[in-house]
């Protein structure tokens, strides 16, 4: 698939860092929120998990959510 351009996934990181307050569900997040193939959202969901920003919610498998500070 695509590699994702950084000016696109850095506007699809701020989407997220500003619809990440409560628990959304990955297939949400792909269709309507970044508006990207599953693989695509994966990698950055994936990238912000490992820059401490976002973290798979304690309520659901497959929920994704801003880190507590």
């Amino acid at each position: 698939f695509p590699v994702t351009k950084n000016s696109e996934m850095n506007s699809s990181k701020q989407i997220l860092l500003s619809k990440l307050r409560r628990p959304i569900h990955i297939t949400f997040i792909s269709k309507h929120l970044v508006k990207l193939p599953m693989e695509q959202t994966m990698v950055i969901i994936n990238e912000m998990i490992q820059q401490d920003l976002i973290e798979e919610s304690k309520y659901g498998k497959g929920y994704y959510v801003l880190k507590s500070k």
